[in-house]
């Protein structure tokens, strides 16, 4: 769980968000991907608590 979530903060924090080109549909894909991600992740954490 946690090598998906650091992969995805590298990704999103590389060359592509300081890019001038524009995003990739791979990037729109990742980045929605790893959002429902997080709420998942989220919404397990505050279920914990």
């Amino acid at each position: 769980m946690a090598p998906l979530e650091l992969y995805g903060k590298r990704s999103y924090h590389s060359d592509d968000h300081h890019s001038s080109q524009l995003p990739s549909p791979n990037l729109y894909l990742h980045l929605s991907y790893h959002s429902r991600f997080v709420q998942l992740h989220d919404a397990r954490y505050e279920s914990r608590n």
